[in-house]
């Protein structure tokens, strides 16, 4: 049987090595309502998913201008076993929330997953959903970030830093 992100020709356009193609499509889906964002989205998913470089990467910047509507399908990706995977996740999870227009209905189950993930085994996932909670200034995190100062991966606790904002010293 053939794999979902094998069969949607404008998925096939976002992800295109040539530059006109993709940018065409990039725009396009800056134009769809939200269903026909939602049809995107598991073949967008699957790329992340099975497809390591340049394509997970072109699936990431998809889904990250999407909005609310990849949230449901991306959340789980932070229980994946590849922390790339995860990675991927946050990052998804970020435009998410920007694209979202930070409407606190589609931020703050983003910021509530994500604060798992501040305790994540790896400490690239670790890094990443620092960054991320600091870009999106979620004060709901901010005792989790106050938490990753004290982490073992100095990247994290300088990020964290930057997170919680002034008048915190890295620990």
């Amino acid at each position: 049987h053939d794999s979902p992100k094998t069969e949607d020709p404008f998925v096939q356009r976002l992800l295109s090595d040539d530059k006109p193609t993709g940018k065409a499509a990039f725009e396009e889906l800056a134009r769809l309502d939200e269903q026909s964002k939602q049809a995107c989205v598991p073949s967008l998913i699957q790329y992340v998913r099975e497809d390591p470089g340049i394509i997970r990467e072109r699936a990431i910047g998809a889904l990250s201008r999407m909005g609310s509507v990849v949230v449901p399908e991306t959340i789980p990706l932070l229980d994946e076993a590849d922390p790339a995977v995860r990675v991927a996740a946050v990052r998804v999870l970020e435009g998410a929330a920007i694209h979202g227009r930070r409407d606190s209905t589609v931020v703050d189950p983003i910021v509530t997953a994500l604060r798992r993930s501040l305790h994540d085994s790896e400490h690239t996932v670790r890094l990443q959903t620092v960054v991320t909670l600091g870009r999106l200034g979620a004060k709901d995190a901010r005792s989790d970030l106050i938490e990753a100062l004290k982490d073992h991966d100095s990247r994290v606790r300088h990020y964290a830093v930057t997170a919680v904002g002034p008048g915190v010293e890295q620990v």
